[in-house]
């Protein structure tokens, strides 16, 4: 069996089987960064009465990516 049939059996789903590098934490932390500033921007700079509403479920969808951060970079780090 050649090396690129190995390769392609290894893939599962579109990506390789086994990928730990620092580009798997690149998205959940723009994520967690934009809904954090969407959490301000809800809260000082708009004027709609339910703003503490939409602040708070932005801060818990930034909350749930920050924690997906933390299970990958624990992952990653306990790999190495």
């Amino acid at each position: 069996m050649s090396e690129k049939v190995r390769a392609s059996k290894k893939r599962v789903g579109g990506q390789t089987a086994g990928v730990s590098s620092y580009q798997a934490l690149v998205m959940p932390v723009i994520v967690a960064l934009g809904g954090i500033g969407l959490a301000i921007f809800y809260a000082f700079f708009t004027t709609d009465p339910n703003r503490f509403l939409y602040a708070g479920m932005a801060l818990l969808i930034a909350s749930t990516w920050l924690f997906s951060f933390w299970l990958r970079l624990r992952r990653m780090r306990l790999r190495r």
